[in-house]
Formats: C-alpha cells, structure tokens, sequence
C-alpha cells in the first residue's frame, strides 16, 4: 500500500566516540530521505572527573557532527555537564514531541540500511491512527527461521527507532510504580517464559544500579498491551558492541546484515508468534553459551540504555 509520507525528525544522541558517530551520520546520509529530513543532534558533556581523552574525543565528535550539512536541517544541542544516556533520550525525546507529532531515534554506534527512513517514515504514518502501535523497531537478530517481512512484538528494541507522541506520552519514568503494575500483570510474559530477566533490570533501575530509559519504555509499552512493529530482516547494524560503549560488552552475538528494502502492508494487529518463538529460542541460545551473568549482560546490559 503506498502512504503519502510527512517526514518525522530524526533525534541522534552522540558522546565521545567521534568515528563511531561519524560513521553513523555517513549511514545516514545514504538515505534518500535526508534531503526532506531535519537532524536534531544531542552532544551530552563529560562526567566529573572524567580524563582528558574523554573530553578530547567529546570535542573531536563536536566537530563531526559540525562537519558537513548531514540533512536538510541540523540544529545541534550541546551540554555542558554530563546528563547520562538515559536522562538525555528521555530529555530530547520528550522536549521534540513537544513540537512534532512523532520522532525517529538514533544513538552514536548505529550503521544504517539506506532503506531505513524510508521504512521508518513509511510506518509511522501507517500505524499512525493505531493507538495500540507504539513503538516502531528497526533492529532485528539474525535468527535461523524465516520471519515475515514485518510483525509486532511486544519489546520495543531501541537500537534505530520511531514512536509518536501520542505513545511517548504513555512513558513512566518511575521504575517502582512499574513494578507494581508488571507483577500485577504477570512477570512472566514480561520475561519471556523466563528466557531473558527483564524484571532484574527494571528492580536495579528502582535500586540505581542501572538507569535504562529502555526497561521503562518497554514496562510502560507492555502494561498497555502496545504493539512494536519490527522488521523481518534489519535495517540496522549495532557497530558498538566493541567495549567502546558506556554499558558496552563485547559480543558478536547481534551481528547481522542491512537489508534494502521492507515493505509495509496491514498486517493483523497482534503478537507474532514465530517471533515470540525465535526471539525466546535466541534467549535461551545466548544463555546456554555464556555464563548467567555475562549472557544477562549481552541481553540486556550491552545497549547504551
């Protein structure tokens, strides 16, 4: 079916990575939407105490994201002190909202198909009016069986991402009243059968252990019973799993390849069950290779959340 598109703004979150961000802003530029897009860029500050180095390569990216007019337009909001990640994409995300009905969501380690705002785009204004679709995933594992070419899941995975206003506004920052609501709806369809401990990493944000913007996003979108559209095949590459990272551990285990192209169609509004099935399997698969705590880690940890 083809949609008329209103491009959405694009939110990239960088730190002190300056090839990493650059290579992800060259990815981008390989999108033919770019030309109709605009660029918000979030250059968080260094950490106190934090060594010259960090403050060198946080500089050394300022000039990246200075270097070139990546879209059509590029508004560049620099902090002083350090916000963190999860304070900044909850910060950047919710402060865009403010001005535009929707957003896609990009970090500093991403690598991206060029077919990628083309499909972002095209789904946000296709689920648009489905208040149940909340978040749309651009990031998919390599897995053995053959997936279809988009289906709804119920974990929004965050590695080049969209959701709309409408959705973010479901967004709970307190991981305590999140608890209460997920072990009142059931922890184990949020833990997937116990193949994967998502609820650890919402209790270790409630603890300050962890602070994961993502683990309350996907608290907030389960409760609701939201839908997260992904794709079959990924249109994203994490180039970030180097230990280069803030929560970074080296893994191999999300590699995968760019597909070009992803065509949205209705599909019905519910879970698929082959992915459900083969993100369960791949669980499992990671779990059974690693230790407990390492293969929680490339599970949950490894993301900049």
């Amino acid at each position: 079916m083809t949609v008329q598109i209103h491009i959405a703004p694009i939110c990239l979150f960088v730190y002190d990575r300056p090839e990493h961000t650059l290579k992800t802003l060259q990815s981008l530029e390989r999108n033919p939407l770019v030309k109709d897009s605009k660029l918000f860029i979030y250059s968080d500050g260094p950490k106190d105490g934090k060594t010259s180095k960090v403050v060198e390569n946080i500089q050394e990216v300022r000039k990246v994201i200075r270097s070139k007019q990546w879209c059509k337009e590029v508004q560049i909001i620099e902090s002083e002190n350090n916000k963190g990640l999860a304070n900044s994409i909850i910060e950047g995300v919710s402060e865009i909202l403010t001005q535009y009905e929707k957003i896609i969501i990009l970090e500093d380690d991403l690598l991206l198909s060029s077919y990628f705002l083309n499909y972002m785009n095209e789904a946000l204004e296709f689920y648009e009016q489905d208040e149940r679709v909340m978040h749309i995933a651009g990031f998919t594992p390599k897995f053995s069986r053959v997936l279809p070419e988009t289906f709804f899941f119920p974990v929004p995975t965050c590695w080049g991402w969209a959701t709309w206003k409408q959705a973010w506004n479901h967004f709970n920052p307190s991981a305590e009243e999140l608890m209460k609501k997920v072990l009142l709806k059931g922890r184990k369809k949020f833990d997937f059968n116990r193949s994967i401990n998502y609820k650890r990493m919402l209790n270790r944000n409630i603890h300050n252990k962890v602070d994961s913007w993502f683990i309350r996003w996907y608290a907030s979108v389960y409760i609701l019973d939201g839908l997260c559209l992904h794709p079959g095949k990924s249109l994203v590459r994490n180039m970030g799993l180097d230990r280069t990272g803030i929560n970074s551990y080296k893994s191999r285990v999300f590699e995968t390849e760019l597909t070009e192209k992803i065509h949205i169609r209705k599909i019905p509004l519910e879970l698929s069950k082959k992915a459900i099935k083969a993100y369960t399997q791949f669980n499992w698969k990671v779990k059974m290779r690693h230790t407990p705590e390492y293969a929680w880690r490339v599970l949950t940890g490894n993301v900049n959340t």
